[in-house]
Order: C-alpha cells, then sequence, then structure tokens
C-alpha cells in the first residue's frame, strides 16, 4: 500500500471515529439534556401544545394540528364543558407540515384518538428540505433540540429520570378577548401584494399522505379542517382542497363555507381584523367542532367517568380564566 493510499484510509478512518465518537456523545447526552419536567419553566418547548403527554394513556379521542388558526379557533375545554368530549389541540405559531407529523408521532404514542385534524393552512405552508431534515434530525436526537439546556443544568439533570405530568388547563387551547373590525382596504392591498398560495406542493403532499397512513396503522381518521379565516382562506384554495380530499380520500372539512361554515361576525368575534377568531369566535367554532365529533364520528360524552379526571380538574380554572378574561401567553 503505497504512502497515499495508507494517508487516506487513516484519514477516513479518524473520520469515522470522530463522527462516531460525536454520535455516542449526543445519545449520551440525550437524556440529559431533555427536560425532566414538561413545563416551560423546566425548559419544555411549545410547552402546552406539548402537554398532552402528562395526560393519562389513552384519553384522547380527538387531536387538533395546526398553527395559530387552530390554536385560537378550538377550545377542548369548552367541548368538553357542553359535551363532554377529551380533546386536545397541538397547535403551534406558523407550525409546518414537518412539525405537525412530529405531533401526530408523539401523540400516537400514547394515545389512540379516533379523529386526527389537520388545519388546512399548513399545507400551503412552504418549508425548505432542510427543514425536513432538520426536524427529522431532531426527532431521532433530542440532545439536539434542548442543545440549549446546558447552560441550566444541574446535578439533578444527571441523576433525576423525567417526569413528564404536567397538564394544561386549556389543554393547548389560546385565548384573545379583544376585537378588532377587518379593514376591507388594507386585505384587498395585502393581498395583491402578498397573494395567497393556492397550490400544495408535491413534498407537502407527500407529508399529508405520510400522516394518513400513520393514522390509518393507529386506528385514527385524519380530516383536513379549514378553520374560519377571511385573511387566510379564498375560493381558490377551497377548490385546490376539494381536488386533494377527492383524489387522496382524506375527509375535508371546510368551517369557511358549506354545510358546516360557522358564521363568525366579524366585526366582533376577530382579534386582529378578520385573520384568527377571539373567544367568542371560538365557543362558535367549538360548537360546531363537537357536533361533528358526536354525529359524524361518534365521540362519547366521558363526563363522571374518572379516567378523564384532568378534564374535570381543568374546567374550574379554565372557567376561572374566561371569566377574568385573561389572554393566553403563548409559548
Amino acid at each position: 500500500m503505497n504512502q497515499k493510499l495508507k494517508n487516506g484510509v487513516r484519514s477516513a478512518g479518524a473520520m469515522v471515529a470522530f463522527f462516531a465518537i460525536g454520535l455516542a456523545l449526543v445519545l449520551a447526552l440525550g437524556p440529559v439534556l431533555q427536560p425532566k419536567s414538561n413545563t416551560a419553566e423546566a425548559g419544555m418547548i411549545n410547552a402546552s401544545s406539548n402537554a398532552f403527554i402528562g395526560e393519562a394513556p389513552d384519553t384522547i379521542d380527538a387531536v387538533f394540528i395546526g398553527d395559530s388558526e387552530t390554536y385560537t379557533s378550538l377550545s377542548p375545554m369548552e367541548m368538553w364543558k357542553t359535551h363532554g368530549l377529551a380533546t386536545y389541540n397541538c397547535s403551534t405559531s406558523g407550525q409546518t407540515l414537518p412539525y405537525c407529523s412530529t405531533f401526530l408521532d408523539r401523540v400516537l404514542k400514547t394515545q389512540h384518538p379516533k379523529v386526527v385534524f389537520l388545519e388546512a393552512n399548513a399545507l400551503f405552508r412552504r418549508f425548505s428540505y432542510e427543514k425536513v431534515v432538520a426536524r427529522a434530525v431532531n426527532d431521532a436526537f433530542p440532545a439536539l433540540e434542548h442543545h440549549d439546556r446546558w447552560k441550566q443544568l444541574t446535578w439533578e439533570d444527571f441523576v433525576i429520570d423525567s417526569n413528564h405530568t404536567w397538564t394544561d388547563s386549556l389543554k393547548g387551547f389560546k385565548m384573545r378577548f379583544v376585537h378588532k373590525a377587518p379593514n376591507q382596504a388594507k386585505i384587498a392591498e395585502n393581498e395583491a401584494l402578498h397573494p395567497l398560495k393556492t397550490n400544495i406542493p408535491a413534498r407537502n403532499l407527500a407529508i399529508l399522505e405520510s400522516m394518513n397512513e400513520r393514522c390509518k396503522e393507529h386506528g385514527a381518521q385524519l380530516v383536513v379542517v379549514a378553520t374560519p379565516s377571511i385573511i387566510n382562506w379564498n375560493e381558490e384554495r377551497q377548490a385546490t382542497m376539494e381536488k386533494v380530499s377527492a383524489e387522496t380520500g382524506i375527509p375535508f372539512l371546510n368551517m369557511n363555507d358549506g354545510e358546516h361554515k360557522v358564521d363568525i361576525d366579524w366585526n366582533c368575534e376577530s382579534y386582529d381584523g378578520g385573520d384568527h377568531v377571539n373567544y367568542a369566535g371560538a365557543l362558535k367554532v367549538s360548537e360546531m367542532m363537537a357536533d361533528v365529533l358526536v354525529n359524524q364520528y361518534g365521540l362519547q360524552d366521558h363526563r363522571g367517568d374518572a379516567a378523564y379526571d384532568s378534564f374535570a380538574n381543568a374546567l374550574p380554572e379554565y372557567e376561572a380564566l374566561v371569566e377574568k378574561k385573561q389572554p393566553t401567553a403563548l409559548d
């Protein structure tokens, strides 16, 4: 073997050893860097959206996955209060489909929901292949997602196991009580400058179909839902979703038009001029969703069942926050 080849072999060996050591460190540090509690104070990312991990296994019958359109529109505790439904809102601001997919996987580890709702707005949101890779790497190696926690580590992080038992009294819902009427001239101007994307990229469709397969494997029905918005929804998006629904067999629930339209008074039931509904609007959206869950998907009333005490115990706090008109802080 000539010297040049020997040097190449040594370099390759050194590189393999370097990556092997790095991988071993990442795997070893994973349990250390992960928050020991599932609260925001402990370092949990998007704590309220992830707080379903603190719920008892197999006590969530439906989940809502999406962006801010979803977490301001659908109140699980309102659906519990009126119908005894056990649901959870796993939505975050600007949530892209790779993160939606992550939430689905996390939910399916401990829960067997009958229905999984995916916000349609996320299907139209663009993201790079790099985002897909980064999300996959973070899912595989949690230490990377929580790498900033090294600044907060204490000796307890090395010896105490994780105890993810915190539950969110709003079950992922975010409340807003102010109201702001739409400015139609500004909406038209913004639409002219920044038209809504009305086609769904192939990579988005691939993730949608992957999520659908995983739902089927776990006995859940995936449904795409368009919650009410006059800024993030239009007839072109509706036509696109109807076509995708027909081609994939994934049901589409449209709350902007048709049989399940929710009649929002945009002058007083939006907090930002027509994009998101406020609490008053969310009551209407949640009532329509509860009706769909009961009459189309057969969800049961769990009030009085001790297995669902997390929901029963959260109701007084939810009602107190509503009475005080206390807006929800974002994670």
